[in-house]
Order: C-alpha cells, then structure tokens, then sequence
C-alpha cells in the first residue's frame, strides 16, 4: 500500500465551470469485460489536454508539491440514479497505483466505500465472471455482486459531497455506495498508473522509527 484514504471538501475553486465542462461531453455504455455502471466520456486527454494536465497535477499536489511526471487516465463518468437494482457497488480493486474520485452532483451524495477482505484467496473473484457476458439479467447481475461483496467487510464509509475529492491506493477494496435518489450521479474518475517519485507517503510512515 502506498497511499492513504485521502478526503479534500470544496476541490475546485468553481465546481460548476467543471460540471458544465462534463455536461457538454458525449458518454458511452460500457462494453464487454468493463467493471463499471453507467456512462463514461472519452479519456479526458484526448478532449482537452489542457484540462487534463491540470486536473490530474491538483490530485497529486495532494502529497507532491512539485509538478511530478505521471501516467493517469482521467474522465467523466454519470451513473443513472434510478435503476432496479439495489444500491450496492461491485466491490473491487483497480489495475493502478492510485484512483481518485470527485463528485459533481449537488442533489446525490452517493459516495464510496471502503472494505478489507474476510477471505483469502481467489474465491471471492470467481463471480466477476459475468462481466465477460454479451448480456445478463439485473437479477443474475445482482446475484453476482452479493456473492462477490460477501467475502469484504467495510471500513470506511466516504458520503459523495459536492466537490469532494477522495484519493486513495488503488489496491484497497472499494466499491460505490448508491443512495436511493432518483438522480443522476456525476463523479470525474482518476486512475494513475505511473508515478515518477521515489516517496510515497504510506511507505514512508511505516519505515519511520522511534
């Protein structure tokens, strides 16, 4: 583990330029062998470089107060808030070093929670198989996710504020806590899979002696 569970409240200094700016983009469906709920934009990058470079160095200015090299993929996702399902989050993992989320949506607090393994070994993966279906059933999906989220008990539980920013490690379970609203959930996703540092601050608490 590298980094700690980070929350930062107000963000940005103009949170609704940010909204507009994600409201103005196109959004797709996942596709085959994603794990993830609703729609996403493109990867940010490739829409506005300038926006991209800066939003992504405020995450890192989070524990580097230089600018620092990095590979990150960042974008806007929007999660419907009315679905039959019920408001679990598929309990996982991301294939990063570390992830960010904010949340941009004034009338949903649906956040993210944080979890550690009950049990050891691959088990507890084996129900991730149906996200390689052409299609599913919302009953077989929500079959699938309580056999995946009953090997993890939660820690930590992070409300979706406004313009709060949760950064965390990539490698510590995490899953989506949808609330019961009839809205839509917009959050702008972060995933860093390169940092060019030698420091990292989890790392550095736990070499520190007495």
């Amino acid at each position: 583990m590298h980094f700690p569970i980070t929350v930062i409240d107000n963000f940005f200094d103009d949170p609704d330029r940010i909204v507009n700016f994600a409201n103005s983009l196109e959004y797709s469906p996942r596709k085959k062998g994603d794990h993830w709920y609703g729609l996403r934009s493109k990867s940010l990058h490739e829409i506005d470089k300038g926006y991209f470079e800066w939003s992504s160095q405020k995450i890192l200015r989070t524990f580097y107060k230089d600018e620092t090299l990095h590979v990150c993929n960042t974008l806007f996702q929007k999660t419907p808030g009315s679905k039959k399902i019920s408001n679990k989050g598929w309990i996982h993992t991301d294939d990063c070093l570390m992830a960010a989320i904010i949340y941009l949506d004034k009338n949903n607090i649906s956040g993210t929670n944080f979890y550690k393994a009950k049990t050891f070994g691959f088990e507890k993966y084996e129900s991730c198989k149906i996200h390689n279906q052409d299609s599913f059933t919302e009953e077989e999906f929500e079959e699938a996710r309580d056999k995946n989220n009953k090997h993890f008990e939660k820690t930590v539980e992070v409300i979706g504020l406004y313009n709060r920013a949760v950064i965390y490690d990539a490698k510590v379970y995490h899953g989506a806590n949808f609330h019961p609203l009839n809205t839509e959930r917009l959050t702008q996703v972060f995933f860093f899979y390169k940092i060019e540092t030698n420091w990292f601050p989890v790392v550095s608490i736990r070499k520190f002696e007495e």
